[in-house]
């Protein structure tokens, strides 16, 4: 079955005040392509439809609402193991590197969005959504 036919729920993940399906979404501005091709603005809404905290399996959705109104329903789906940070710098050290380092990014509370700045870090507050660079050395 490919992802895309996959339904927003699986029946092993059902829909409750800790899985229910959750999003972000996110207003593109007009702008043009490498060749000048005139693009038209749209949203894309990141989905969260589905999460398993035993075993960390991810269910996700990207659905896309155009300028003209047309709305692409899960137009990208993903279904996948989300993998912890301490299990990303374990599987790294057993590869052979000598150590880890963890870099999340920074958020700029005043303007509510990304600093766009990866800060060496040894903890951090969990946060509904946070990227993070994981950072091998030999």
């Amino acid at each position: 079955m490919s992802p895309a036919s996959r339904s927003a729920t699986p029946a092993r993940y059902p829909r409750n005040a800790s899985s229910s399906a959750v999003g972000l979404a996110r207003r593109i501005a007009a702008s043009r392509a490498v060749d000048g091709t005139r693009l038209a603005p749209f949203t894309y809404l990141w989905e969260h439809a589905a999460f398993n905290p035993i075993d960390h399996h991810l269910v996700c959705h990207i659905h896309f609402r155009l300028a003209d109104g047309i709305r692409l329903e899960r137009a990208f789906s993903y279904d996948w193991r989300l993998w912890t940070l301490p299990e990303i710098q374990d599987a790294m050290l057993e590869a052979g590197f000598a150590a880890t380092e963890v870099y999340v990014e920074g958020w700029d509370e005043r303007r509510d969005e990304s600093d766009g700045i990866y800060r060496l870090r040894r903890g951090f507050e969990n946060q509904e959504g946070w990227l993070a660079y994981v950072v091998g050395i030999k």
